[in-house]
């Protein structure tokens, strides 16, 4: 026994469908419409076998999420998970008074680093940021 074979439910043992998830296998970006034409039938009916085996009925596009390297398939989507959205776009800083780590958005970080106005540093809280001023000399 092959093994293609093995690893195949029961139900979906014939040629054609052994032929479909073979190319599916071996090709992940090809489309439905790729592997029908291949092998001579429907879109649909591929589609229908590749279900049943519990495989991927959408084609592989080469984007992978960036932070944990998943495959992605819906073409605005920039991570796989919403927790992968997080970590992507927060990012922990220490702040520059007390030193407790916490988080902020990678977008305020550059804005942060754009403008002059907030040149003296990164806080967690107003409390810190009120104690940094009062422990800074004047005219400073």
């Amino acid at each position: 026994m092959s093994p293609i074979f093995t690893s195949v439910p029961k139900r979906v043992r014939g040629p054609v469908a052994l032929e479909a998830i073979a190319l599916r296998r071996q090709y992940p970006c090809l489309t439905l419409q790729r592997i029908a034409d291949e092998l001579g039938y429907s879109r649909e009916y591929v589609r229908q076998i590749l279900a049943k085996a519990g495989m991927p009925t959408r084609h592989y596009d080469g984007r992978h999420c960036p932070v944990c390297d998943k495959a992605l398939h819906r073409l605005q989507q920039e991570t796989c998970s919403r927790a992968c959205y997080h970590r992507y776009h927060w990012v922990l800083v220490a702040c520059d008074y007390c030193g407790m780590l916490f988080e902020r958005r990678l977008s305020q970080i550059i804005a942060h680093g754009k403008n002059r106005k907030y040149k003296d540093g990164m806080y967690c809280g107003r409390p810190c940021y009120a104690m940094m001023q009062k422990d800074r000399p004047r005219g400073w």
